[in-house]
This record gives C-alpha cells, sequence and structure tokens, in this order.
C-alpha cells in the first residue's frame, strides 16, 4: 500500500516495546503470558485490555506483557488510577526467557520445541484445545525449564495463524456389492498432526444384522496412527456422527505423505452404506 504524495503522517518506533492497559488493578505483575479482547469480545469493558491468556473466546495473543520496570521497558508506573485499570508496558521484542515447562528432557533434544500455552503462566510442549503458540526452544536448560525464544507483537499474530487447527474431509467410505470402496493416496499439503478423527453417516449399513460393523482406519505413509480407529455399526443412523478413538501417537505427516483411509469388515454381508469421515489437523512449523 502506496502512502498518500500529498499527506504527511506521524510515525511511531515500536521496536521495544508499546502501552499496555491491563484490565484488573489488583493484577501489578509480569504477565507470564499475555493477550488482547478484540474488537467483538463478548465483555466489552475489557475490549483493548491487556489480560493475562486464557484458553478461551475472544483473546488474541501477543507476548510478555511487564507491570513493572523492567530493563527492556523502562520504568513503569503500575499504580491504577481512579480505582481503573493499570498502566504498563508490553514488550514487542524477539526475546529469550527462561520458562517452566514440564516433561523437558533437559539436553539438546529440546532444540526446536514448539511451547504452547493454556494459561497465564502454565507452558507445555504439547498443544490442547484453544492453546496459544508461545515460541521455539532455542536452548536446553533442565527437565523442568528451558530458554523459550518468545514470539511478540506481529509476529505473534501471523505464526498463530501459521499454525492453526482446521477439520479435514477425508473422503466418504462407500459400500456396495463389491465391498468396501476406500480413500487413498491423498497428498498431504504440509506438515501437520492429526488429533481427532470421527465419521458422519450418510447412508446406515445393510445386509448384515445388528451388532455387525466397519472398523475405519487412517494411516500415513502405510503406518496406521496409533487410535483415531472409527467404529461404524449398523446400527448407526443417519446422521450419526461416529467418533474415532483416542489419537495417541504415528499421527505425525510431512509435506507430501501419502495418506489412507481403509475400512475393515467384520462380516462379509454388508452390501451398503456411505460416511463421510473426518480429521482435526494441527499445523506445525516446517514441512
Amino acid at each position: 500500500m502506496a502512502l498518500s504524495a500529498d499527506a504527511k503522517y506521524d510515525t511511531k518506533d515500536i521496536y521495544r516495546s508499546m502501552p499496555a492497559t491491563i484490565q484488573s488493578a489488583a493484577t501489578l505483575y509480569d504477565f507470564a503470558f499475555s493477550s488482547v479482547k478484540h474488537e467483538d469480545a463478548s465483555t466489552t469493558a475489557q475490549v483493548g485490555t491487556m489480560l493475562g491468556f486464557a484458553s478461551s473466546n475472544d483473546h488474541i495473543p501477543l507476548g510478555i506483557a511487564h507491570t513493572q520496570g523492567d530493563s527492556r521497558t523502562g520504568n513503569v508506573d503500575n499504580t491504577a488510577v481512579l480505582g481503573g485499570p493499570a498502566e504498563g508496558r508490553f514488550n514487542f521484542e524477539r526475546t529469550a526467557y527462561l520458562l517452566t515447562i514440564s516433561s523437558m528432557a533437559g539436553n539438546y533434544r529440546d532444540r526446536g520445541r514448539q511451547i504452547w500455552c493454556s494459561a497465564d503462566g502454565t507452558f507445555s510442549k504439547t498443544r490442547a484445545s484453544k492453546n496459544a503458540f508461545c515460541g521455539i526452544v532455542i536452548e536446553e536448560y533442565s527437565t523442568t525449564q528451558a530458554w523459550v525464544l518468545v514470539a511478540a507483537g506481529m509476529d505473534q499474530v501471523i505464526i498463530q495463524k501459521c499454525v492453526t487447527r482446521y477439520v479435514q474431509p477425508l473422503g466418504v467410505i462407500t459400500y456396495g456389492a463389491s465391498g468396501a470402496v476406500t480413500w487413498q493416496d491423498f497428498s498431504a499439503p504440509h506438515h501437520g498432526a492429526i488429533t481427532d478423527t470421527w465419521g458422519s453417516v450418510i447412508r446406515p449399513l445393510a445386509g448384515a444384522t445388528t451388532g455387525v460393523s466397519s472398523s475405519v482406519q487412517i494411516s500415513i505413509g502405510g503406518t496406521d496412527i496409533s487410535g483415531g480407529v472409527i467404529l461404524w455399526q449398523v446400527s448407526n443412523a443417519m446422521g450419526t456422527k461416529v467418533a474415532g478413538s483416542s489419537v495417541t501417537g504415528t499421527n505425525i505427516f510431512h509435506e507430501d505423505d501419502l495418506i489412507d483411509v481403509v475400512a475393515t469388515n467384520s462380516n462379509s454381508g454388508l452390501t451398503q452404506g456411505f460416511a463421510s469421515i473426518f480429521a482435526t489437523v494441527d499445523v506445525l512449523l516446517g514441512n
């Protein structure tokens, strides 16, 4: 976007930090990880203010916020004015922080790990629902701590889109006179992990007695993922969501890996049935 040749624009250097209005006057400490409420937040009084990150709606992760004097941000007034929000500074630099993270290796194998935040001050090397990407381990420290390069500001906003979570349709399992037709050799578009699976019945199974089922399994590069098996039964009515078993491992794929969906019948008498298969996918950095 080009600036107007006839206009004068004021500029601001935000290389180091920016103002942070702290929502709670009682919260007068450094946020271990912070977020800002966005414009359509349900609690309108909090819009635009800095809060400790929570795995909930309306939070935009930004990084580390300081409400006390700090060598990176200078002296900060952390006194609430007339009982209102406290003022602090939000660190806009890429900075390495020594964070407490459980179950680390404590050696070179920690380097490059993606670290996630589930709540203010709570960090993990595994991602759960609505966790925010925090940063990448750049140096090991111990089995409970590591040096993490924390993404901040617009870097954080951009990375949140790069490490998104989405639902991937994996085709339709079809049963006919010749048995099951599986969906094979889907080429993975990026580096990622399958974290959940399920099916949606379009047309119920028929041609066999109650209790007969079909096990739908997803594999990556010819190796079945651990868990994620969808047990589609004759008793499942049209429109039924059939959840897969818990995914526990061998679920990571890389760009251009081949992903297959294979159905195994418990009875050869199945003659008809259609079900759409889906997977929840986490996008991982790299390829």
